[in-house]
């Protein structure tokens, strides 16, 4: 950990930078990164703290480090040298004042994990999952999210040319995705054609505003748990069991609006072991 003992002055910021550096190789390159990190942490708003992120993100960039956490420093934007931190494979970037995804993270191939935790983003772009073949753990939670983009699946032509065309995602590009959060958003529909993120495993759907699960997202073959909580449901695809399958719905206190859906539903969901609860208010 970086001391948080810093100064808003850029000349400390180069010679802190430079003394980081002493050890490091491949000169231009590193002058570059750090004539670009200077630029951005004079930029205005929170002098010290981007004072103290450029260090962080200097110290990744000349040690090749693969983990960087950058929680808690008022960002709202990344320097555009973020992009050659080709090592890094999980990124930290909470309680910060993100509005949307930086472009820089979009860009970035190596991310096995990511966090953007208590921002205020928005939207993603539509073609988030472009290049995220081995982002394992993505969670942007206490968000303002209102819709989620689903996996990027394609049309397949039938083999020798006949019968339906086949929907899928093939599977050098499909996202190795196993663990999902998207709690306290604003989402009102579950994103569509999760069954085809095939290695699935968590999913956290919680404190949204969804009033219905369809039935597809009981066809992801890897999912173990599911946290709808808190969410106003009133359509409920009832589990159809499959491969004795076993699923939990974590939290489950107040998963249903409707007691009647609660109810009709009930039975299926206790051959899963699954409690149900309707919302009091």
């Amino acid at each position: 950990m970086l001391s948080r003992q810093i100064t808003s002055s850029p000349n400390v910021l180069q010679s802190s930078i430079q003394a980081e550096s002493s050890n490091a190789s491949g000169n231009i390159e590193l002058n570059e990164f750090r004539q670009q990190l200077n630029e951005w942490s004079q930029k205005a708003g929170y002098p010290e703290e981007r004072v103290e992120a450029s260090r962080k993100i200097f110290l990744c960039f000349s040690q090749n480090l693969e983990e960087l956490d950058l929680s808690d420093h008022f960002l709202r934007d990344l320097p555009e040298c973020f992009k050659h931190l080709t090592s890094l494979t999980s990124l930290s970037l909470d309680a910060n004042s993100f509005t949307e995804l930086p472009s820089v993270v979009h860009e970035m191939t190596n991310l096995k994990s990511l966090s953007l935790d208590k921002n205020s983003i928005g939207s993603l772009p539509m073609d988030f999952w472009k290049n995220k073949v081995f982002l394992g753990k993505l969670s942007i939670q206490e968000n303002d999210l209102d819709a989620f983009p689903g996996p990027p699946v394609k049309l397949h032509e039938p083999i020798f040319g006949r019968g339906p065309k086949i929907m899928g995602i093939p599977l050098n590009e499909a996202p190795r995705i196993s663990e999902l959060f998207l709690s306290g958003n604003k989402l009102k529909e579950v994103p569509e054609n999760l069954e085809f993120f095939r290695c699935l495993q968590n999913l956290q759907l919680d404190r949204n505003k969804l009033t219905e699960i369809p039935e597809s997202i009981w066809e992801m073959q890897s999912l173990g748990e599911l946290n709808i909580s808190r969410n106003p449901i009133r359509k409920f695809a009832a589990p159809q069991l499959k491969n004795n399958k076993k699923l939990s719905l974590s939290n489950s206190k107040g998963i249903f609006a409707d007691e009647g859906i609660a109810s009709a539903i009930r039975p299926a969901l206790y051959k899963w072991r699954v409690a149900v609860s309707t919302v009091s208010s």
